[in-house]
């Protein structure tokens, strides 16, 4: 009876097998008769495979060279520069336009004298090329070569802004009450009635006595000295100081290696690292039309531009560096 089981288990196994060869021989059969129509079908699919992923390429691109060419186009409009200046804050400090208190950091400032038109076309295209702002103090009945109101318009548009140097650049000691606020008063009415605002007044020669300062008050929410430093809270809205560059140097110090050669690109990066470890308001004084500012100070500014932006650092004009130290 067992031997009967097991031979019919056997023949059922030899059948089964039989059966799969059989299946597998008519397979083979058939891709072998039907083999280039195989090979055509699957030539099709990698095509249809191949040029979906071409388009998938082609659409990305697409889509990153829009992306990118409104960021150039952002970049390039006058409009948008101003835009991007009047947010030069970090992202992690809250806009100086509202009431939150701001985490305080190391702010850089450029101020151009006497509004020339010969120094904003040395500065506009280095300040133009680097995307940062500069202010720019106007003295306002220079009677030859002052700023034209076309290159204020440009100005303007930039992002620059523009601040009094009085209306004859005198010297302030020998003035009367009388006519020194005629100085002040008549420049900031001068700048207004071109159709800017004017919140700041930068002292003749970086020159302040008593008299100034009390006169200042009356037309100016703040206003500039020489100094040779850096700003630091609580700042002095009517003596805020500033470091030469370019020309007019700041005094040499002798006990000071690096402060022996007040003129070089050393000397300007270092004013930067000293008021950055303390969280401090640099304001750097440019004589653009000065014939000390020449092609190697150019250079410099553009280096020096570099330096203060690699270490994140702030670049805003004065009257929204006050507004942010203010707060």
């Amino acid at each position: 009876m067992s031997d009967n089981k097991n031979n019919d288990v056997n023949q059922s196994g030899k059948g089964v097998r039989k059966r799969v060869r059989k299946k597998k021989n008519k397979f083979i059969r058939i891709f072998k008769n039907n083999f280039n129509i195989f090979l055509a079908i699957g030539i099709v699919l990698a095509t249809v495979l191949v040029g979906i992923g071409i388009i998938v390429i082609f659409e990305t691109n697409n889509g990153i060279k829009k992306e990118l060419n409104n960021e150039n186009t952002n970049e390039s409009s006058p409009v948008s520069s101003k835009r991007v200046f009047s947010q030069n804050i970090s992202s992690n400090s809250t806009s100086i336009n509202d009431n939150t208190p701001l985490k305080r950091q190391c702010i850089v400032s450029f101020i151009d004298d006497d509004g020339s038109n010969s120094a904003f076309n040395k500065l506009s295209p280095i300040f133009e090329e680097k995307q940062v702002p500069y202010t720019i103090s106007i003295i306002t009945n220079l009677s030859i070569g002052k700023i034209t109101p076309e290159n204020m318009a440009i100005a303007n548009q930039l992002g620059y802004e523009f601040v009094s140097h009085t209306l004859t650049n005198p010297k302030l000691y020998t003035l009367t009450k009388e006519n020194m606020e005629k100085e002040f008063r008549e420049s900031k009415e001068w700048i207004e009635k071109a159709g800017y605002k004017c919140k700041a007044l930068v002292y003749p020669s970086g020159e302040l006595n008593a008299l100034s300062k009390l006169v200042a008050k009356k037309y100016y929410d703040f206003a500039f000295i020489n100094g040779a430093n850096d700003n630091s809270i609580p700042i002095d809205p009517y003596s805020l100081k500033r470091v030469a560059m370019g020309a007019n140097f700041d005094p040499f110090d002798q006990t000071n290696d690096i402060f022996k050669d007040t003129s070089l690109l050393e000397y300007y990066q270092s004013r930067v690292d000293i008021a950055y470890a303390s969280d401090n308001w640099l304001i750097f004084t440019l004589r653009a039309n000065d014939q000390n500012f020449t092609k190697t100070q150019q250079n410099y500014l553009r280096q020096l531009i570099d330096y203060i932006k690699v270490r994140d650092i702030k670049i805003l004009t004065v009257s929204e560096a006050y507004e942010y130290f203010k707060k």
